[in-house]
């Protein structure tokens, strides 16, 4: 099982992390990952300029839902995905690339190792990573046909759920 260190004492010691449970779990790795991609050089300038700050409230209340939708099965999450990342990618001038794509998946893993460990939090991982994959091609596949460009192959494959 992963540790983190406890910085809550005087004296750190190492806590085993445990996995997601709950929709509050997801709000936690949900606020504290947007955070650092908002604060992210590659990242952050994309996301402040499409999402207007009084904005970000409901836009994490919206990825919370997707995220529960998709662990845990609940009714949460109602939203067009690939149509938001086309309209980002229009927003850009066309500038997304794969390797946004693939920054976003490590900002997330690394998010995710920081703060849960086990079945759950690695299915997040496997989710994120296939769908930075999918997503990164079909916004590329999906531009108007003059600005297409020869997409990048990604190092990351989607890779089979456990």
């Amino acid at each position: 099982m992963a540790e983190n260190m406890d910085t809550n004492t005087e004296q750190s010691h190492t806590v085993p992390l445990r996995d997601l449970e709950n929709r509050t779990d997801i709000d936690k790795v949900v606020q504290s990952f947007y955070a650092k991609v908002r604060q992210d050089p590659m990242l952050g300038p994309i996301f402040n300029s499409f999402i207007p700050a009084e904005h970000w409230p409901a836009h994490l209340q919206k990825i919370g839902g997707f995220w529960e939708f998709r662990l845990f099965n609940a009714e949460t999450y109602e939203g067009r995905p690939l149509f938001n990342h086309l309209k980002v990618d229009r927003h850009t001038n066309y500038g997304l690339t794969r390797e946004h794509f693939a920054h976003w998946v490590e900002l997330w893993v690394a998010n995710m190792d920081r703060h849960f460990a086990g079945e759950v939090a690695e299915q997040t991982k496997t989710i994120a990573n296939n769908m930075a994959y999918h997503m990164g091609g079909k916004v590329l596949e999906m531009r108007p046909q003059s600005v297409k460009m020869v997409p990048k192959v990604l190092d990351r494959k989607p890779t089979d759920p456990a």
